[in-house]
């Protein structure tokens, strides 16, 4: 877990809003728990303590703990690649969850992140499991924005169902044109009320 503790350690340093943050927060107890892929499997358990601004992370579950994670390994890489947070469990402190989160997904400095991975799953293990999830995910991102396009297009052009995007702001500008020209109207009106007094 020392890779863990310098690679957040890293983060804070190389974002002041964070670091600021995290000193904001005090001390504060995040425990972590990697829960088994198989029910026979142990589950790991980590303590992150914040201090004075700086992590560190020791083997072991703290007693009474302000934020405590639990993920199976694809849940913690599918929060640290931005994808899916419902695979994760947490409780307690909601703003030191957030900031957690923040941390996992920062993109300002480049985190060996595989590296982290495969000293918890082992190396023959680590890397291509990661790069097998990052594959699916980019596949799956595919998939998703070729159906939403063909959805589109079919409902669109082939059957005509819904406007065309054009159609739709070809519609609004002619909204706002009536409605500038009742806003005209209403002031002649006004002022040929005004005239006639």
């Amino acid at each position: 877990m020392f890779f863990l503790e310098k690679a957040l350690n890293k983060i804070i340093t190389s974002r002041p809003d964070l670091a600021t943050e995290c000193l904001a927060m005090g001390h504060k107890n995040i425990v972590l728990t990697l829960l088994p892929m198989k029910k026979a499997s142990m589950k790991i358990s980590w303590t992150i303590s914040l201090t004075n601004g700086q992590f560190n992370c020791a083997f072991g579950m703290h007693h009474d703990p302000d934020l405590s994670v639990s993920a199976t390994p694809r849940g913690l890489m599918a929060m640290i690649l931005r994808d899916d947070k419902t695979m994760l469990s947490m409780k307690g402190d909601v703003i030191l969850a957030q900031l957690l989160q923040r941390c996992f997904q920062c993109n300002d400095i480049n985190i060996d992140w595989e590296r982290c991975f495969s000293d918890i799953a082992g190396e023959s293990l680590g890397y291509p499991l990661l790069a097998a999830l990052r594959g699916t995910r980019q596949k799956v991102r595919q998939i998703r924005d070729h159906a939403r396009h063909r959805t589109s297009d079919y409902f669109q052009e082939e059957i005509a169902l819904l406007p065309l995007a054009s159609e739709v702001r070809d519609f609004c500008d002619k909204v706002d044109e009536l409605r500038l020209a009742m806003d005209r109207l209403e002031a002649k009106e006004a002022l040929c009320s005004k005239d006639k007094k």
